[in-house]
């Protein structure tokens, strides 16, 4: 009937509607190429965001069905310090060929506006600087404007630079 995700939250999570749930199995295969065991209850919590693959298989062997998702997660925290781990920020699950206006803004505590981020800019995301200057460490705020099931929505929240 329905996949219902509740993203942009600390842990993440998916809920598969299907009429007669307990006839089918269910996993996800995600854009690493791991993926959850198989399993018998349609909800998955902690999934990390990114475009993924959601797989429903019929108990009887009668086939399985596989369907895009799209997670999105906005990292609490990122340490931009050259050792290649969370050296980028930037909202996992992003995809220029499904959505192409997707924007990020991302502001400074006093409301100014520092980068501007979107779906069709191929860099790993804000590295911490303005204008070539490394920023401090403290908290910033964004705002995601994005497209969900043809309506135009808007996330805000914040997260923390760390040195």
């Amino acid at each position: 009937n329905d996949i219902i995700i509740k993203d942009l939250k600390p842990q993440n999570e998916v809920f598969v509607d299907v009429i007669n749930p307990d006839e089918y199995k269910y996993m996800i295969q995600f854009q690493n190429g791991s993926a959850t065991v198989l399993q018998d209850s349609p909800f998955f919590e902690n999934i990390p965001g990114g475009v993924h693959e959601l797989i429903i298989e019929n108990n009887q062997g009668c086939g399985q069905v596989r369907k895009q998702i799209i997670v999105l997660q906005a990292p609490a925290f990122f340490t931009p310090n050259g050792d290649s781990y969370n050296d980028y920020w930037n909202i996992k699950g992003i995809n220029a060929t499904i959505d192409q206006t997707t924007s990020i803004y991302i502001f400074d505590r006093y409301g100014k506006l520092i980068k501007q981020l979107s779906a069709t800019d191929q860099s790993k995301g804000w590295d911490g600087t303005y204008n070539g200057a490394l920023l401090p460490s403290t908290d910033y705020w964004f705002t995601l404007n994005y497209m969900e099931n043809n309506q135009q929505k808007q996330f805000k929240s914040h997260f923390s630079l760390k040195r």
